[in-house]
């Protein structure tokens, strides 16, 4: 019987548990607002790099998970019931904000990226692969796993440390990220750039430890039942609609890739590509059961 996927799942979520105690009982994490999450992957890098070979666990399996696990969130957000805009003005000018804040992102890092690599093949790496210095926007700004999933599709076009690569990258994005934008936080909070309501926010015991009052009327409303239980408990429902939407991306991808294949070599190659890319197959499935 193969318990790997779930040996590894209860370590993840372990590191979880520990890093949001950490959080809650120490200080120093509630004074600089580091979040859980960044204290269990930290914790995760110590250990898979330095514990687990002791014990013979392998963390390739940690790959795929991520893979799997970036399609299924991107069902789950679209999925999810959104209540209708008030201020329609206000919205559109945050989304028109958004838009040139991630173009110019995707834009400046992938620019470095590809010249340090130009730099690289010029000088002392004439066979690097040329597509890594995409890396740097795939993990900077996409994240793990659209990193590993296009970088595994690289490998097979001949970067062999494609998925290792963009998990690297993702990983000293996140590092990155997190500290610095403690830091930045921080000296927001100090200078006044942070406004007072959110200020206030950063005052309470919730926002410190990470955990809400144990006292039920402080505790907010995260979500409300779509079945009977008598029938069908929500969570398996929610569960096994988000399974079968990502079965349909399997398959509408599938489908896709037969037909490519027909064309020749260039089919085979744009099919394979297009699996590096899984998840705007699920998040279009999702809207297509949504309607």
């Amino acid at each position: 019987m193969n318990w790997n996927y779930i040996i590894h799942i209860g370590i993840i979520s372990f590191s979880l548990l520990f890093a949001a105690f950490l959080r809650a009982r120490i200080k120093f994490f509630q004074k600089y607002l580091i979040p859980s999450p960044i204290l269990a992957g930290i914790l995760l890098l110590v250990f898979y790099n330095f514990i687990a070979p002791m014990l013979n666990l392998g963390s390739d399996y940690l790959g795929e998970l991520v893979y799997h696990l970036l399609n299924i969130s991107f069902i789950s957000m679209m999925l999810r019931v959104t209540g209708k805009r008030e201020n329609k003005k206000n919205s559109r000018r945050i989304l028109a904000q958004n838009v040139t804040a991630v173009i110019g992102q995707y834009g400046l890092q992938t620019f470095f990226g590809l010249l340090v690599t130009a730099l690289l093949i010029s000088t002392v790496m004439p066979d690097l692969f040329p597509a890594i210095g995409f890396t740097l926007a795939l993990g900077w700004e996409l994240g793990p796993g659209q990193a590993f999933s296009i970088g595994s599709t690289w490998q097979s076009m001949g970067f062999e440390a494609g998925p290792s690569v963009g998990l690297t990258m993702a990983a000293i994005g996140f590092l990155v990220g997190s500290f610095g934008g403690v830091v930045l936080i921080n000296t927001g909070i100090k200078k006044g750039w942070v406004g007072k309501e959110y200020h206030k926010n950063f005052e309470t015991n919730k926002q410190k430890t990470g955990f809400f009052s144990r006292f039920q009327e402080e505790r907010p409303i995260g979500s409300y039942l779509s079945t009977d239980g008598e029938s069908l408990d929500t969570l398996t429902y929610h569960i096994a609609l988000v399974m079968i939407t990502y079965l349909i991306s399997y398959a509408l991808l599938t489908l896709l890739s037969k037909l490519l294949i027909l064309i020749g070599p260039l089919g085979v190659s744009l099919a394979d590509s297009l699996w590096g890319i899984n998840f705007v197959f699920s998040a279009f499935s999702a809207l297509g059961v949504k309607m």
